[in-house]
């Protein structure tokens, strides 16, 4: 590896380049306190370029020094000619040094690295010599989070969609992943709910041959509703979505539901309907302590098999 020198820098011949970026932080009030009145303990690491100087890393601190509107800043300089490679691999030691790397900062780390190892098996090695994950699988899974859409990646980066969506999400248009990740942030429902809602919005896309976006944007009334919390918001999405994708199942569920809210069978007595409202086959089934509870059940069951309705209901086909 090439040797770098401390040398004094103007900020003005320091470009754009951001190439060799790991970090997503972007919380530089700290930071600005500190070099405001410590200067710059930790030096940043630039390449020299025919034009000026390229960052390596320190793009935060110098973003702080700009802000402060610093004129000339101490920098350790690597010279013209150093590898990319070793100019990635810098970048990701001095990030990971600092602390532990999120996922997307992860991603960009293996994605820098993926021009300069000929297999996957390569990649693994190099990665696990950085301390980044070095299974073939996860690679596959962390590696393509920083090429999805912006509003994907904050999604992210503040937990509110997690990695089995983010996966799923690679699949999607740009518009379309934007606009999950959006309804996502909004409402930060737990994994299986995102799954739930994702699966269900992919499948009445797909039913009805409209966009997902297009989808999405007829919730917005529910997703922006001021009278709802979060929770009753998924759970008004949920119910929307699940009437919408299976209208049958939904109705014969409500059918049901007014049926056993009007036979009024007690704590003993529960009516168990087939799974999906597929067959004909009902469970009864019944709970008691005492004989006496048990007599009340029994006359509860009578009670029911002579009601009208639930009469109705088994003759018919929900």
């Amino acid at each position: 590896m090439r040797s770098e020198k401390l040398e004094t820098v103007r900020l003005s011949d320091i470009g754009s380049d951001e190439r060799f970026r790991i970090t997503t932080r972007t919380d530089n009030d700290l930071l600005c306190e500190s070099v405001r009145y410590a200067g710059l303990i930790s030096p940043p690491i630039l390449l020299q370029t025919i034009s000026g100087f390229a960052i390596v890393c320190g793009f935060r601190r110098i973003s702080v020094c700009r802000s402060l509107e610093m004129t000339d800043i101490p920098a350790r300089v690597l010279p013209i000619g150093t590898s990319d490679s070793e100019c990635v691999k810098l970048a990701i030691t001095d990030n990971a040094l600092q602390r532990s790397l999120n996922l997307i900062e992860i991603s960009r780390s293996l994605n820098l690295l993926s021009p300069f190892s000929d297999t996957e098996k390569d990649l693994s090695r190099v990665a696990a010599s950085m301390g980044l994950p070095s299974n073939p699988s996860l690679i596959r899974k962390i590696k393509p989070l920083c090429l999805l859409p912006v509003s994907v990646q904050e999604g992210i980066l503040s937990e509110c969609i997690a990695l089995p969506i983010a996966q799923e999400l690679q699949g999607l248009t740009n518009q379309e992943a934007i606009a999950i990740a959006d309804m996502f942030r909004e409402l930060n429902p737990s994994l299986n709910k995102q799954r739930e809602i994702l699966m269900l919005t992919k499948e009445i896309a797909l039913r009805e041959n409209i966009s997902l976006s297009t989808l999405i944007a007829q919730l917005e009334d529910m997703i922006k509703d001021p009278d709802a919390d979060k929770n009753q918001k998924i759970q008004k999405i949920r119910l929307y979505l699940k009437q919408r994708r299976y209208p049958a199942l939904s109705r014969a569920e409500t059918d049901f539901e007014h049926i056993m809210k009007k036979l009024q069978l007690g704590n003993g007595l529960d009516l168990i309907a087939p799974k999906y409202f597929e067959g004909r086959e009902y469970t009864v089934a019944l709970r008691f302590k005492t004989l006496e509870e048990l007599r009340q059940n029994a006359s509860m069951l009578d009670r029911m098999m002579l009601d009208p309705g639930f009469i109705d209901a088994l003759s018919a086909s929900f």
